[in-house]
């Protein structure tokens, strides 16, 4: 539990961080008759560009999953010593809970298992590090961006 509560309460804490500087530097330097109209295309462009980089996200782990389980696949062979060593102690300890064609599947079937495990892990680690390398390209935008200052305050609009 605790592997996923705190990453999200300090995700949650970060947000503050980001958000509400980015919503200022959008509609700080924007007259009262503006705001309404701006806060509302600066939130429509937020709610797209989050639904396709979800997408791409999304797609670029399926397709590195698939990449790299092709990949290891190719080490899954009766060549292979390692991989034959690992099925047949499968095997034999399945062996012994059942008859030994239930066995063989069952161990090729954990084998199978495994290797999807690893391909979706290798690919998750592919999209972090990427993301991570976007934020390192993107974080010098921040200083092109103009500083707003706070100017006379208007009467509250309700």
């Amino acid at each position: 539990m605790r592997s996923i509560v705190w990453p999200q309460i300090i995700s949650g804490f970060a947000m503050g961080f980001v958000f509400v500087p980015l919503t200022v530097m959008a509609t700080g330097r924007l007259s009262n008759q503006q705001i309404g109209n701006a806060t509302s295309i600066f939130n429509l462009m937020r709610h797209v560009g989050a639904s396709l980089g979800i997408a791409i996200v999304t797609t670029m782990l399926a397709r590195g999953a698939q990449a790299h389980q092709a990949a290891m696949v190719s080490h899954l062979t009766p060549y292979d010593l390692a991989f034959q060593q690992r099925l047949s102690g499968m095997m034999s300890s399945m062996a012994a809970r059942g008859d030994l064609m239930t066995a063989s599947q069952q161990a090729y079937g954990a084998v199978y298992a495994i290797l999807v495990r690893q391909a979706t892990l290798m690919a998750y680690i592919d999209n972090f590090r990427l993301m991570a390398f976007l934020c390192l390209l993107c974080a010098p935008a921040a200083l092109l961006f103009k500083r707003v200052r706070a100017g006379k305050s208007a009467a509250p609009l309700h």
